[in-house]
């Protein structure tokens, strides 16, 4: 595992087995020199046809496996990467043939580690078609034949180069500082090794200016509004009518006084 100056963390893949296959690839190389040699030098072969089988078959076999040899040696001295791990999410190089691609954490639904005689580490996800390689027909089958519940992705303790408990806390680190950030940004997180959820906090509205009240149109006021304006404006016409009549009767008692005075 290496972080140095770096924003993701690597998790090599496990050598355990490479000596096994690079002593297998010697053993068919010098099998192959052999096979080159037989006509040349060790045997004479009369037969033309077995001749060019021999030289053929030993010099593909020389060519292959001594370059396969030679691979198996410099794994030995650097290890490819199984998965590089960051705050956004990790590039899986296990799983399918050529591993799934970048996974964002945002698409991963559950990180847990399982025990038993054959621990493993689970990533369940939310969407296998965002999956870059999806089109990876082992890769496929595993996400969408596998687990009846969601599509999962696995790491193995034989494939990677450190211990499977210390690789499943960098995954669940770096998957809490994902949710931890989002906590700062204003999302409410809620972290388990089993499932994880996100809750947008809703923003709070602000308060509108106050309006002043503006009179009603007609066609908006309620039927009493209508009837108390109604009454209103009855009570106006009745007292200016009963000021109008009072109004005259002076005037009258006014005209009447003074044709008196006149007699």
């Amino acid at each position: 595992m290496d972080s140095t100056n770096e924003e993701f963390v690597r998790i090599k893949k496990s050598n355990t087995l490479t000596p096994w296959f690079a002593l297998v690839a010697f053993a068919l190389a010098a099998a192959s020199v052999y096979c080159l040699l037989v006509p040349l030098v060790i045997y004479r072969v009369d037969n033309r046809v077995l001749y060019y089988l021999f030289l053929v078959v030993g010099a593909v076999g020389t060519l292959y496996f001594t370059g396969l040899f030679a691979y198996m040696i410099a794994q030995l001295f650097s290890p490819k990467n199984a998965m590089l791990v960051s705050n956004e999410g990790f590039l899986d190089l296990l799983n399918g043939t050529d591993g799934a691609g970048f996974i964002p954490w945002s698409n991963v639904a559950k990180l847990e580690m399982t025990g038993g005689e054959k621990p493993l580490i689970v990533i369940g996800l939310l969407d296998a078609d965002a999956v870059p390689n999806i089109k990876d027909a082992k890769l496929s089958k595993q996400l969408n034949e596998g687990s009846p519940v969601m599509p999962e992705l696995f790491v193995k303790p034989y494939e990677i180069a450190i211990p499977l408990k210390k690789a499943f806390s960098v995954l669940r680190e770096a998957r809490d500082s994902y949710y931890r950030e989002g906590v700062a940004s204003g999302e409410t997180a809620i972290l388990s090794d089993t499932v994880t959820r996100t809750i947008r906090q809703p923003a709070i509205p602000k308060a509108a200016p106050k309006k002043e009240d503006q009179p009603k149109p007609d066609d908006e006021k309620s039927v009493d509004e209508l009837l108390k304006e109604l009454s209103s404006e009855i009570e106006k016409r009745r007292q200016k009518l009963a000021n109008d009549s009072k109004k005259s009767s002076e005037e009258i008692e006014d005209i009447i006084k003074y044709v008196k005075g006149k007699e």
